[in-house]
């Protein structure tokens, strides 16, 4: 299971509280558009790739969320 984290793990790496990522996952079913697996045991695992994904570590995002810094200089 090294290919996923758990929500403890996830939030860490977030830099937010487990709290906040259940709730958005309750309430919009994602957090920062990931969504987990879960188990027949209702623990959810979370895919590492979409962590690197989300802190910007794939530049090659076809959605285009990691394009440009948001600096309103950039031309």
């Amino acid at each position: 299971m090294q290919n996923y984290l758990s929500t403890m793990e996830f939030a860490e790496k977030l830099l937010v509280k487990p709290e906040s990522v259940r709730h958005s996952l309750c309430v919009r079913g994602h957090y920062l558009g990931v969504r987990p697996r879960k188990l027949p045991n209702g623990r959810l695992l979370w895919p590492r790739a979409e962590v690197n994904r989300v802190l910007g570590g794939d530049r090659d995002d076809p959605r285009g969320l990691n394009e440009g810094d948001g600096d309103a200089d950039d031309t």
